[in-house]
């Protein structure tokens, strides 16, 4: 709504303010053909969970057309593969209805899903990254557009991780009454072989350092993207373990003129200026010892400063119980300095904790004398009882109380 300006008045040093709010028409969503289920509250949840509408609180084209692929997709789940939805907005002058019109049309199964032409993965291993499901018992199976393209991604991802770049997946979708098959049309194309690799740059960190374990992709193994990736960030991630906090590496792919399956890959590192710590500063313990804090964190100065270590070192700190609040960090931001100090600041935890319990007992006392004998003391003969015999029983009834202290990081050790 609109605001006017805010009305002051002197004497009282105080302001009205007014608001004008103007309310917009009432939106009602209407779903014709079919019913979200046969109880009208269950129906009237799916509804509101299905149209964004409600849960945006607005309305606009988008959210329109978003109601309809959810209600598209949910017929589908439940075995309509051929379901239409098709909306209708009729506006009036304070009321705006927007209804949906759902044609579920057959319901049916999916039958079976195949792959076909491929030579290099298994079947097994292929179709277990297919999110698609075949019927099952009380289930029509899982089909809908957003799965079958998943699918294809998945599909063809695995392919691109065993170096065929150039694969190609066509799905085929066969619907035979109220049966659907499935199959995955595969193209597998030529396999990219790894023909060089070079790492450039690394000037102060030998490669065996640098790729401990090897790197993903190897002369002669297949090339793949994702290969090039992780390489990439293994690298990156062992120079900033070594304290060189600027590391960057590029990637370069070229093919052979002749041979376009034969791929030479070179990784050219700027490594930066190396990091160490100067000296390790504590901050905010009141109580622990400085001594249990150098031990926990186990930094020191000269090492590189290693992001990975300080966070580890935090975790340390937190997982001793005596702190609520840890931080460690570079006293002053990283502008290509070699060396800097680290600060170490905790905010320690409440050291005493007192815990109780109150509750009610009740007990019996007494039963059948087991044997039905009696033994008495002197040497006396055993005196024998009749089978109904029974001691005298009560039932004892008391209160039970628990008090609990504890006391934390008693000697500024974390001891407790």
């Amino acid at each position: 709504g609109d605001r006017k300006p805010p009305r002051y008045d002197p004497k009282t040093n105080r302001a009205d303010i007014t608001f004008n709010v103007t309310l917009g028409p009432l939106v009602h969503v209407d779903i014709k053909g079919t019913r979200l289920s046969w109880l009208p509250f269950l129906g009237a949840r799916r509804k509101h969970r299905l149209i964004p509408i409600y849960g945006e609180g607005s309305i606009d084209n988008d959210l329109i057309e978003e109601g309809e692929r959810n209600l598209f997709n949910y017929f589908q789940r439940k075995g309509y593969f051929d379901a239409e939805v098709d909306n209708v907005i009729h506006r009036e002058d304070s009321k705006v209805t927007v209804e949906y019109k759902v044609d579920k049309r057959t319901k049916h199964e999916v039958e079976e899903i195949s792959v076909r032409g491929n030579r290099h993965l298994s079947s097994g291993y292929l179709l277990s990254h297919v999110p698609l499901e075949g019927e099952g018992f009380l289930s029509p199976g899982h089909f809908d557009e957003k799965l079958l393209n998943k699918s294809v991604d998945n599909l063809t991802a695995l392919y691109h991780d065993a170096g065929f770049q150039d694969v190609r997946i066509d799905p085929q979708v066969m619907d035979e009454g109220s049966d659907i098959f499935v199959t995955f049309e595969i193209t597998e194309g030529p396999r990219s072989i790894v023909n060089s690799l070079d790492v450039k740059g690394n000037a102060t960190v030998p490669l065996r350092t640098l790729a401990r374990g090897g790197l993903n992709l190897q002369l002669g193994r297949p090339y793949s993207p994702r290969g090039l990736s992780e390489d990439r960030n293994k690298i990156v991630a062992t120079y900033l373990s070594l304290g060189y906090l600027s590391a960057a590496v590029d990637t370069k792919v070229t093919t052979q003129k002749n041979s376009p399956q034969r791929v030479d890959i070179v990784y050219t590192v700027h490594e930066g200026t190396q990091v160490r710590i100067g000296s390790v500063v504590d901050l905010g313990a009141e109580h622990t010892k400085t001594s249990f804090i150098d031990r926990i964190v186990s930094i020191s100065s000269g090492e590189p400063l290693s992001q990975s270590t300080l966070l580890e070192s935090e975790s340390s700190l937190y997982s001793t119980g005596v702190f609520d609040w840890a931080r460690i960090e570079p006293r002053s931001p990283l502008a290509g300095q070699e060396k800097e100090d680290v600060l170490v600041k905790v905010h320690e935890g409440k050291r005493n904790r007192l815990s109780y319990g109150v509750g009610f007992e009740a007990a019996r006392k007494g039963g059948n004398v087991p044997g039905g004998t009696v033994v008495l003391p002197g040497g006396f003969p055993v005196v024998g009882l009749p089978r109904k015999f029974q001691t005298s029983e009560k039932t004892i009834l008391g209160p039970r109380f628990s008090l609990e202290y504890s006391r934390l990081n008693m000697r500024g050790r974390g001891e407790t």
